[in-house]
């Protein structure tokens, strides 16, 4: 950093006072031809002095650089500084544009010093333009500052916004100030100077320092790493949230996290632990899945499919059909299952029996296509056809049928008057046709339906006649049975509840209630039915995800070189991390015949104490530790100063061979391939040059050698 940073010096703000000198002897310049023109009866407009040149610039640019180091704002200060520069330079040249045009038809005398006023505001918008590059080199080099310090000052900007971390952001801002301090320190020494000092560890020393009391309580190692493990969890969670919602939206990572902060605003207002932000973008992506496309989904929608999936315990297609229903038509989605829940309450009130919600609204949900037009794709209506065709034991896809059947006229005409014929009754489907055909499936199936109702139990045991009937409803005849079976529970649980409501036994009546389920929950109960499990199980998650929300899902990819900083530092504190050195020392002992294992052990004891170690001395414990590690370090450098003046060893799969003085190979177990062996060789390929014939296992040592490739 030294090379690279030489400004924030009072080299910078001499340079500036020259500018800014000039652009004063321009705006007197201007000043006296202004003056002359005046005399001469032209009119033109004065420009202050201001409009050359922002007013006490050298000295406000003093200010910022001082505050540079205290503060990454004043990068964007000095930013703006330059802008208005560059608006004063604009601004000059326009006005001598239009000072030229009033040349052109001026008189001769009148015409030059127009002229030469033009050329006033040329010098004027140069000198505006020069100042603007000066404060652009200040602005480069706070940023340049910035830059050092970013591992911390992101950090301290991170922990502001947590509970519990808060008190973190003056030690992390401390250690950016020590970090600017030591750039600075740096840029005045020269290149490769040993007082040179780290940024990182000046910010490290300034954070330790900044912490105080709490150091002592917990130790500066024991809160970095458990600050940065949160952190850097917390920065992962967002991270992963915000590229699965992109993907699922088609959206980059930045417009992904807008959306997130859309959704903990959903999560705020609404008060809900079901729609912490992990649920919400499930919500999302299931209700993306359904549409076939990407969604834009109200709070109102969120809100509705994390009741239907995590109160309701619906699945994800079957609540985002539902949803994806409402918004089509308009309904206000909450509000309308508030509605179904309460007609539901009211059916079971009146009626003596009902259907859980979760039921009701998996038959409303189940509703598609022409069924769902038939009641305008309204979920409330379709909800009081399912309520309505309830009480005949069938549902709405049944209705359907019934509906569709009647409208064949030829043929359920026909099937009608084949029933009457088998069972000698009256039937009158007319009225349930014209329901039909104005798309009523529920009343046209509850016209039919109630004059099958009549049918005895010998026409019921008969296929023949169950047959006709099924011909006359559009239904089968075991789906007719099905349903008689249903009717006849409903009229018993009926007659029983009418009889307690008459009997008017207060007990008894919220007996039956209980017994039958008829008392409904409301939203709000519904709301907390959870189990312990459950709920301590969601708070948690809720929990987690307000701190994930905080964080932008993006901010991993930003980090870069502060991100690849922050895990070596980890890995430091950790004693996780090893340097290229202690790589190569690694592969150095393993060639000396050492395993992998035993080289790691080796290097890991050669470390010695580190930081965190070096902070635990001020207890019994940590000294102890300190002690042993010291020891540790010495013991390993003599193991491993003795090692690497052994020979290599070369490490076949079966055995080791270690290289020897005088060209000899020595095997592990100590049999020497020297003189005696390099002799018997000599013999053996002497024997084989006469002629002479070896054997070995019983075979001649070439047809051995046969065999052996050939098994191989």
């Amino acid at each position: 950093m030294a090379e690279e940073f030489k400004g924030l010096s009072q080299e910078q703000l001499n340079r500036l006072s020259e500018a800014k000198n000039n652009v004063e002897e321009i705006y007197e310049a201007y000043k006296n031809v202004n003056k002359q023109l005046r005399d001469n009866d032209e009119f033109v407009v004065a420009i202050n002095k201001s409009s050359f040149a922002t007013s006490n610039i050298v000295k406000d640019i003093a200010k910022l650089q001082r505050e540079a180091v205290n503060t990454a704002d004043a990068a964007r200060k000095l930013e703006e500084k330059k802008n208005k520069q560059l608006d004063i330079a604009k601004a000059l040249e326009a006005e001598k544009q239009a000072l030229l045009l009033k040349a052109s038809v001026a008189n001769k005398v009148n015409a030059a010093l127009l002229k030469r006023q033009a050329e006033n505001l040329s010098n004027g918008a140069a000198a505006a333009t020069k100042l603007a590059e000066e404060i652009g080199k200040v602005q480069q080099d706070a940023a340049k500052l910035n830059n050092s310090s970013k591992f911390f000052t992101g950090l301290s900007s991170f922990v502001k916004d947590i509970p519990g971390l808060r008190k973190l952001s003056g030690p992390f801002d401390a250690a950016a100030k020590a970090s600017k301090e030591a750039v600075l320190s740096n840029a005045k020494l020269k290149k490769g100077s040993k007082d040179m000092k780290s940024p990182f560890a000046a910010g490290m020393k300034g954070f330790t320092k900044s912490l105080g009391g709490m150091a002592k309580a917990f130790g500066v190692g024991g809160i970095l790493v458990t600050t940065l493990k949160l952190i850097f969890e917390i920065l992962k969670g967002a991270n992963a949230q915000a590229v699965d919602l992109g993907r699922s939206m088609g959206t980059s990572v930045q417009e992904a996290d807008n959306l997130r902060a859309r959704f903990v605003e959903v999560r705020r207002f609404t008060g809900l632990t079901r729609n912490n932000l992990d649920y919400l973008i499930t919500a999302q992506k299931d209700l993306n899945e359904e549409f076939g496309a990407t969604f834009g989904a109200s709070e109102d929608i969120l809100n509705s499919q994390t009741f239907l999936t995590k109160r309701l315990m619906m699945s994800s297609n079957e609540a985002a059909g539902l949803n994806l229903r409402m918004n089509a038509t308009g309904e206000a989605a909450y509000g309308t299952l508030e509605n179904i829940n309460n007609l539901n309450r009211s059916f079971a009130q009146t009626n003596g029996f009902g259907m859980s919600m979760k039921q009701l609204m998996s038959q409303v949900a189940g509703a598609t296509g022409q069924v769902a037009a038939s009641f305008g794709f309204s979920n409330e209506a379709i909800a009081k056809g399912v309520l309505q065709i309830r009480r005949f034991g069938v549902n709405l896809q049944q209705a359907s049928n019934v509906a569709n059947n009647l409208l064949d006229f030829e043929q359920s005409i026909s099937s009608e008057l084949e029933a009457e014929l088998l069972t000698g009754q009256q039937f009158n489907l007319e009225r349930a046709r014209a329901k039909a055909a104005t798309g009523d499936i529920a009343g046209a199936t509850a016209d039919v339906l109630s004059q099958m109702q009549n049918l005895t139990a010998e026409q019921r045991r008969s296929p023949i006649i169950m047959e006709a009937i099924a011909k006359a409803t559009g239904l089968s005849a075991d789906e007719l049975q099905k349903a008689y079976l249903i009717q006849g529970n409903n009229k018993v649980a009926a007659e029983e509840y009418y009889r307690v409501l008459r009997e008017g036994d207060k007990q008894a009546i919220e007996d039956f209630k209980t017994k039958s389920g008829l008392d409904k929950a409301t939203m709000a109960q519904i709301e907390k039915r959870k189990t312990l499990e459950e709920d301590f199980a969601e708070a948690m998650k809720d929990l987690k995800q307000q701190f994930i929300g905080l964080a932008k899902g993006g901010a991993l990819h930003s980090l870069g070189d502060s991100l690849k900083k922050l895990i070596k530092f980890i890995g430091f504190l950790t004693g996780t991390s090893m340097t290229d050195d202690e790589v190569n020392k690694i592969a150095k002992l393993e060639k000396k015949g050492k395993s992998t294992a035993e080289a790691r052990e080796l290097v890991k004891a050669n470390k010695g104490p580190g930081l965190m170690d070096l902070l635990g001395v001020g207890s019994k414990q940590g000294l102890i530790n300190f002690a042993t590690k010291v020891a540790s370090k010495a013991a390993s450098d003599a193991v491993i100063s003795k090692t690497l003046e052994k020979p290599d060893v070369i490490k076949p799969d079966d055995f080791t061979i270690r290289q020897n003085p005088k060209d000899t190979l020595v095997m592990a177990g100590g049999t020497q391939f020297g003189k005696e062996t390099n002799g018997l060789l000599r013999q053996l390929i002497s024997a084989v040059e006469g002629g002479k014939v070896i054997n070995l296992e019983g075979r001649r040592v070439g047809e051995t050698l046969v065999m052996s490739s050939y098994k191989s």
